[in-house]
């Protein structure tokens, strides 16, 4: 049963990194969680997008550690190797996708639209798979306990934080926008119908 559940989990992660690198080829934004790191990666190109999501990642790790403190529980250890699967996946995507270039907006908006699924899906099979979950939803749920605030409420604030900071440091490092645009908002406003949708 354990082993079911994680390689459910593991597949759900694979297909996660690949709906984000569709997100990243039709280029007019990526998901909110990925915002930031999309940018690092535009201005660092020599680091790949995946190892600048495992930083990130792992900032997220050490975030949980620090507001949680005792009731940081040993088993989350486990978001350690997943955020290293996570990251070769996604740039193991990255480069499967070479030849995804898509040229209209219309079909850069199909595109984005078809991650979103993906990515939807991907969500549903690891909320199912009732096994440790990434960094990034972990630290959510860790705020949310810790404040005993709504996990929902905090996902949004946490998501529109994201692209606010990615906004911010793509003016500042390219003085215009880069990495954020509409295939930042559908994500947001979709995915979580998507996962409802997929969940049942």
């Amino acid at each position: 049963e354990l082993i079911k559940r994680y390689a459910v989990m593991l597949l759900g992660t694979a297909l996660m990194t690949f709906g984000i690198d569709m997100t990243i080829h039709a280029n007019i934004g990526t998901t909110p969680l990925s915002t930031l790191p999309c940018v690092f990666s535009i201005q660092f190109p020599q680091i790949s997008f995946g190892m600048i999501t495992m930083i990130w990642n792992i900032i997220f790790f050490l975030f949980q550690v620090v507001i949680l403190r005792k009731n940081f529980k040993a088993s989350e250890l486990l978001q350690i190797p997943i955020s290293i699967f996570f990251s070769i996946m996604l740039d193991l995507n990255e480069y499967l996708l070479f030849w995804l270039t898509p040229e209209s907006m219309v079909s850069k908006i199909i595109v984005t639209v078809i991650a979103c699924v993906i990515i939807g899906f991907s969500i549903a099979i690891t909320v199912i798979s009732n096994a440790v979950i990434n960094s990034g939803e972990a630290v959510v749920k860790a705020i949310s306990e810790t404040f005993k605030l709504n996990f929902g409420y905090v996902k949004v604030a946490l998501d529109v934080t994201y692209v606010v900071l990615g906004v911010i440091f793509s003016f500042l490092m390219f003085g215009s926008l880069k990495g954020v645009g509409i295939g930042t908002i559908i994500p947001a406003v979709f995915a979580g119908f998507i996962v409802n949708f997929f969940t049942k």
